[in-house]
Parts: C-alpha cells; structure tokens; sequence
C-alpha cells in the first residue's frame, strides 16, 4: 500500500486501512463483513489474497511490553485472516533496536514458534517480507531470512515475500535482466525458491543499497522496466502470485486503462 504520511507536504492523507495499521488495535470483524468478503470472493473469484500485519508489530521487540502487545497484535492478525479464509499474513519480521541483531532473530523465531497450535488447521501461510533494512530492521538480507526460516520449518506453515523495492534498497541489484539472475539465484543458494510464495512488485525512489524505503510507480524508479518485464516472463517466477504497493495506484490504472 502506499507509504503516504498524511502531512502537509502535499502528500495525500492515511486511508482508514493505514490508519489502523498504525495502532495497537483493530476493531473486530463483524459476521455481516465476513459474510459480504466471502460473497465477492466467490464471486470474483480472486486468488491467493494477502493480508499484511499492522507496521507496529515487532517480533523481535527487547522490550517486555512491546513484545507482548507485539504477539497480541499478531495473534489477532492470524485470527482475522483464519476468519476471511485468507492465504497469506504477510510481516516484516521486526527490529534489533538495541539488541545485537542474533538475539533479534532468536526472538522472532520464538515469537513466531509461540502461534504454532494457532496455525495446525486452515490454508494460512505467513511470510516472511523482505526488508529494506533501514535503522535496526532485521531481514534485509538473504542470510537473516534464512535463519528465521530455518528455525521455524517444519513446524510452521511459512515462507517468504519479496518485496521489490526493499531488496534493491539492501544491496541486490535489479536494473537489469542478467542482475535479476543474479539475484534470484542468490535467493535460491541461500533461501530456496520453493520457499518464495509471493512477490511485492514496487519500482523504487532511492538508489541501490541506499537501505531507504521509498515505493515508486513501476518504471518510475531507480529500478526501471526490465525488473518487472524479467519477473513477468521467467518461468520460475511467471505464476508466483503479485502484489503492487506502488504509489498513487488508482490514477495510473486509470490512465493505463484510457491507453488501450
């Protein structure tokens, strides 16, 4: 979704969605809501839906408190996807903020371990997104998802999102189809391509390894065209389900509509 701040800087404000992805909590599902969500599904019949957990949530938090309201918030998250009959909670996997970044990993790994009984039944899928790594965010390189990931396999239905954008901003070049191999392949050595379930498709408006998340329109960035054309044609990622979270979305598919 787009990363507006809702400031006077002629940005545009938070939509309700984002306003609640900014707080502890959500208000609760009513039976009327699920009821109408399970009707357009079926009738749309969209596929592969994917949720994403409130930005507040830490896994990895050091603090007592923060972690605590940080598995509440998640623990709610993986109800209200049970409840929809969504496929996947996607979640940054959190923030070392003054631990040393292996104690972070080690309490994702425990915080995400904790929902097993939560996750026995059903077709949920968390994911792991790849991060941008600003300040003390952790999963911003391949090596940090792999180790939540191997920690956490068999016993948790989960994978990984790449996000586009976040990993340009860490380091892995995208500019370019052979770069694109490259990094793909990178992902498959460390982490696996079975494991890859999803992909958040976002141009990006700072340069690479710049480690700042900044979404952009999709051939409006630093990371241009060939990215998203390479992503759309290689076999092995030709059918992995896309989300966009690009900027003022709306108004370009309009203008994409009016051009054909």
């Amino acid at each position: 979704m787009p990363s507006s701040k809702g400031k006077k800087s002629g940005r545009r404000p938070f939509s309700y969605s984002q306003r609640i992805k900014k707080r502890w909590e959500s208000p609760p599902l009513a039976q009327s809501a699920v009821d109408q969500w399970k009707k357009t599904l079926e009738e749309t019949q969209i596929k592969k839906v994917m949720s994403h957990d409130s930005y507040l949530i830490n896994l990895g938090a050091p603090d007592a408190e923060n972690l605590t309201k940080s598995l509440l918030g998640f623990h709610a998250e993986i109800v209200r996807c049970k409840q929809l009959n969504i496929d996947f909670l996607n979640f940054h996997p959190g923030a070392a903020l003054k631990d040393p970044v292996d104690k972070c990993l080690d309490r994702i790994v425990e915080s995400l371990l904790s929902f097993k009984p939560l996750l026995t039944d059903g077709n949920l899928r968390l994911l792991i997104e790849t991060t941008a790594g600003q300040g003390s965010t952790v999963g911003w390189n391949f090596k940090e998802i792999a180790y939540i990931l191997g920690k956490t396999l068999p016993d948790l239905p989960i994978g990984v999102c790449i996000d586009t954008c976040h990993i340009f901003v860490a380091g892995y070049d995208l500019r370019t189809k052979e770069a694109c191999r490259e990094t793909f392949a990178a992902f498959d050595r460390e982490i696996g391509l079975q494991h890859l379930y999803a992909l958040h498709v976002n141009d990006s408006v700072k340069g690479l390894g710049s480690r700042v998340d900044r979404h952009a329109p999709l051939g409006q960035g630093m990371i241009g065209m060939e990215c998203f054309k390479f992503i759309m044609n290689d076999l092995t990622l030709r059918e992995i389900p896309k989300y966009l979270e690009t900027p003022d979305g709306p108004i370009l598919w309009s203008k994409a509509l009016l051009s054909i």
